[in-house]
């Protein structure tokens, strides 16, 4: 192939810069031949040793190679540069474009007031898909667990049924499942009264017991007091088939942790292993 012969587009570029130097390369070993052939015939004795040894174009080709290399992997860096670029750097996420106004209102106040929960969200695909703590914890007036914070209402308590807002399959799969109902199942149970009764004190310190050998994993009845606050004996509450104040069963955030939420989390073998120990 004429070099000569390539356009400027082409000349420039990444593709003939490679054509360019592998014809050089080439090129490389014609005159490293030219020389050996002169080193015998055509030179007086006098002036071989002033010839370059032939080494020396081994390494010249080598150094050829490399800058070929370099052109050939330069468009996929700068392509990778360019991704690093846009939006945030966290963990190759984009920065909410369009985040609404309310769940702005509530990071304003607890960037400073819950910085970790705010990091964790910050890392989570929820933040690249510009949903927001609103857009999980909103509740109706009527909700059972609705109070009205900073003029809006909402709920502590986020439920299956206000993810089914957005994942409605999922949560449809969830709830038709065993583990929706562990909660249910184990009200009543001789397991839950042997560790309520028998290893407690019958006081709420006392309740220790089932709290950390069954309602961890199976999960409870979440109350609500009189005053509209939830029952501190039955929150916090993670367990898998919790029984929540607005009649669904269940909790996401058992497999999925909360704010940070992934599927990576819940494919790891010790998330399963919090409550399947040994089975």
């Amino acid at each position: 192939m004429n070099v000569n012969h390539l356009d400027d587009k082409e000349a420039r570029g990444p593709g003939g810069c490679v054509i360019v130097l592998g014809f050089a390369i080439t090129s490389c070993g014609t005159k490293r031949d030219k020389m050996e052939n002169c080193r015998k015939s055509n030179f007086p004795t006098r002036f071989r040793d002033a010839l370059p040894p032939s080494g020396c174009t081994r390494h010249v080709r080598i150094w050829f190679f490399l800058v070929a290399c370099l052109f050939i992997l330069s468009p996929g860096l700068r392509a990778a540069q360019a991704a690093e670029g846009e939006g945030d750097q966290s963990h190759g996420r984009r920065v909410p474009d369009s985040l609404s106004k309310t769940s702005a209102v509530c990071i304003s106040c607890h960037t400073d007031e819950t910085r970790g929960i705010v990091q964790q969200w910050g890392l989570s695909r929820h933040y690249g898909a510009n949903v927001g703590c609103y857009e999980c914890h909103q509740a109706e007036k009527g909700d059972p667990s609705a109070i009205m914070h900073k003029k809006y209402t909402i709920s502590v308590v986020v439920t299956p049924k206000a993810c089914s807002r957005c994942h409605a399959l999922e949560t449809r799969q969830y709830v038709e499942s065993k583990h929706a109902k562990a909660g249910g199942n184990m009200e009543g149970s001789a397991d839950l009264a042997l560790a309520t009764l028998v290893q407690g004190d019958h006081t709420e310190a006392g309740t220790a017991a089932a709290t950390m050998a069954c309602v961890k994993c199976h999960g409870s009845k979440v109350k609500i007091l009189p005053s509209g606050m939830i029952d501190p004996a039955t929150w916090p509450n993670s367990g898998i088939g919790r029984v929540n104040p607005d009649g669904s069963v269940g909790t996401c955030t058992a497999c999925h942790q909360q704010h940070d939420f992934s599927l990576a989390q819940v494919r790891r073998p010790e998330t399963c292993g919090r409550c399947h120990q040994g089975s």
